[in-house]
């Protein structure tokens, strides 16, 4: 049994008891260590998820624009599609409709009343920004078989003019941030004029 001091006297310190002034600092310096790798990591993972939802905000902005370009194509009426190079112009059962690549790279798309041939002065609908260009290639049926030409309608005879493309392909060039710019496409399917 240990004996123990008399009040008042001294005791002695046994060198195994307690911890010293330098462990508690090297086990403070290893804890924060720990605690910034922690911090680090979880800074990563946010940044990383922070990027993704921008880019899949971006990309469902563009699936959208392509959806709303596809369905005014595939509703026009046959006969009504023009592609000068830098305006689309058709015409369905809700009026006519016109896409544009305008300034700032925004796609514009505007509208008329039904009945219309032209577009009125309806303001344009700003349908996707960040827009570096746009191309359109329609197939054209022909005498030597189906080919793609760049205008719509084809630069021949008024007589030998299909009244539809069989295919229309819009290809996209966007920006997708710091990412660049790349090219998305989408092939549709023009309404035809029946048979003669």
């Amino acid at each position: 049994m240990k004996r123990r001091p008399a009040p008042g006297s001294q005791m002695r310190r046994d060198g195994q008891s307690g911890v010293t002034l330098i462990e508690m600092l090297v086990a403070l310096a290893l804890f924060s260590m720990i605690g910034l790798a922690g911090f680090t990591m979880l800074r990563t993972i946010l940044d990383a998820q922070e990027r993704t939802e921008g880019r899949m905000e971006r990309l469902a902005r563009i699936d959208t624009a392509l959806r709303l370009l596809a369905s005014d194509v595939e509703t026009a009426r046959p006969g009504s599609l023009s592609w000068d190079g830098a305006t689309l112009t058709l015409s369905s059962e809700a009026g006519a409709t016109v896409w544009t690549a305008g300034e700032g790279g925004t796609l514009r798309r505007g509208l008329s009343v039904p009945g219309a041939s032209e577009p009125d002065t309806a303001p344009e609908q700003e349908v996707l920004g960040g827009v570096a260009g746009w191309e359109w290639r329609f197939m054209a049926p022909g005498d030597a078989g189906e080919q793609w030409v760049p205008l719509w309608p084809p630069e021949t005879a008024q007589a030998e003019r299909p009244a539809s493309p069989r295919a229309a392909q819009a290809v996209l060039s966007v920006a997708l941030g710091a990412g660049g710019t790349v090219q998305v496409s989408r092939l549709l399917l023009p309404v035809q004029s029946p048979p003669r």
